[in-house]
């Protein structure tokens, strides 16, 4: 099964000492997973790309059938976002363990602006790399059923203050490219959410000051281009705000508690 999507990372394939363990002994001893398959203890597991998951537990001859089922996507998703899209425990990946039985193909890069070269770099220009996430997403999924967007803290920072009114503009170009893309069958839902809140200047490191009143102008501002383009919007910054300074400590980026919570908004969104 790995063979099938030409993996060539052996260790995404049982060893073969391991193999010979296990039908030996019926076992693989000084091994410990916490998770079980049901209430049945598991002895092996491996996975290649999130696509072929191998569990190796004690039981009889049987298939349990809940267990061998629920990691088929009834979702394709596309996520396209920044640092707190990108981090280990960001939102992205609190999705994936929300939406256990969706595929999510997270193209979210640290630095990520909607339509900025963020320090001269074009990859941190979503503008410039939209095809590529498209690309990532039909390889991995083939059929995106939704994408969503969560972008803009970036562009609120100090190096683009006078560039703040092009950012609603680039979001209504952004849309324009998804919705015309050659390499989607059918246009996904796509759902932009808000820029979370920025801190205070008093925490925040000089190029983000100023980033407050700016987030909170594009909150209104993406809402208006949703409207005008057809697709989706979500307000993370309203109900963020009140708790913000508790949820991040850089007044940038949210601690797990804030990514978690901004995922079940999503969540919540995606399963209107």
């Amino acid at each position: 099964m790995v063979d099938d999507f030409r993996g060539t990372n052996t260790n995404s394939k049982v060893p073969a000492e391991i193999v010979e363990t296990m039908l030996r002994q019926q076992n693989l001893p000084g091994v410990k997973i916490s998770d079980k398959l049901g209430d049945r203890k598991i002895i092996y597991r491996n996975s290649f790309q999130d696509k072929v998951f191998l569990n190796v537990f004690e039981g009889g001859h049987e298939m349990i059938v809940e267990a061998a089922l629920n990691h088929i996507p009834s979702k394709s998703i596309l996520t396209i976002g920044d640092s707190n899209g990108a981090a280990e425990n960001g939102w992205a990946n609190q999705l994936k363990k929300i939406r256990s039985a969706d595929l999510i193909v997270n193209t979210s890069v640290s630095g990520n602006t909607i339509g900025f070269d963020n320090g001269n770099s074009p990859r941190l220009n979503t503008l410039t790399m939209v095809d590529s996430y498209i690309q990532e997403g039909v390889e991995n999924a083939k059929l995106i059923d939704c994408i969503v967007i969560l972008l803009g803290t970036n562009d609120c920072k100090a190096i683009f203050d006078d560039q703040l009114k092009e950012v609603p503009k680039n979001l209504e170009r952004l849309i324009s490219s998804i919705q015309n893309s050659t390499k989607l069958n059918e246009t996904p839902r796509i759902i932009i959410v808000s820029p979370p809140p920025y801190g205070s200047d008093e925490i925040l490191k000089e190029k983000y000051k100023g980033g407050a009143k700016k987030v909170s102008y594009l909150t209104t501002e993406f809402e208006k281009v949703a409207k005008k383009t057809g697709v989706e919007f979500l307000d993370i910054y309203t109900p963020l705000k009140p708790m913000f300074n508790l949820l991040s400590h850089d007044g940038v980026h949210l601690s797990e508690e804030g990514q978690i919570i901004i995922a079940k908004l999503i969540d919540k969104k995606i399963d209107l």
